[in-house]
């Protein structure tokens, strides 16, 4: 449901946060 997409976005965000910073 909604919280397993809301989960899987801020997954995304955090991971996308976590290359920006190795990057």
């Amino acid at each position: 449901g909604p919280v397993v997409i809301g989960n899987s976005v801020v997954l995304n965000l955090f991971l996308a946060l976590l290359l920006s910073n190795f990057g």
